[in-house]
């Protein structure tokens, strides 16, 4: 196999264990059938996301400050669900917000920052993306309750 073909898939596996955690994260049991679900969709997300990008002729260029994220996906899940939970029962309305990417970064880098950040705002109990606006910089995101305040910034490099 040629190192394009090793690096692609490389970068298919990457994405099964990504998504595959993801999605174990949101369980509150682990059983066989969820895991053959998640893994399966996870395959299915993986292929869809390397095929994309070799398609799209595109690259990822993920800063080493960028995997600070998911330790704030860590840390806020837990507040975000009790908000999430405590907004459900006093009936409280979501808002958007706008979030602001930095406006210089090469194309392939806000590329990187904004797939990776969709990916990780969303999967945070508390928010997700509801439109990308290219030529703002911009995510409009959708909150609940008032998980505002912990909600992953991905508009800034976390150092």
């Amino acid at each position: 196999m040629n190192a394009s073909v090793m690096a692609r898939l490389g970068e298919g596996v990457a994405w099964v264990v990504l998504c595959l955690a993801v999605w174990v994260s949101t369980l509150s049991s682990i059983t066989r059938p969820e895991l053959v679900v998640g893994g399966s969709a996870a395959l299915l997300s993986a292929v869809a996301a390397v095929g994309g990008r070799v398609l799209a002729r595109g690259r990822w260029t993920i800063r080493p400050s960028w995997l600070n994220w998911f330790w704030q996906l860590v840390l806020t899940a837990p507040v975000e669900t009790a908000a999430v939970l405590w907004s459900a029962l006093r009936a409280e309305q979501g808002r958007t917000t706008k979030m602001t990417l930095p406006q210089r970064e090469r194309a392939h880098v806000s590329a990187s920052r904004r797939g990776l950040g969709t990916l990780l705002v969303s999967a945070s109990p508390g928010s997700y993306v509801v439109e990308e606006e290219l030529e703002q910089r911009r995510l409009e995101i959708h909150r609940l309750g008032h998980a505002a305040p912990t909600t992953i910034q991905v508009g800034t490099d976390a150092r």
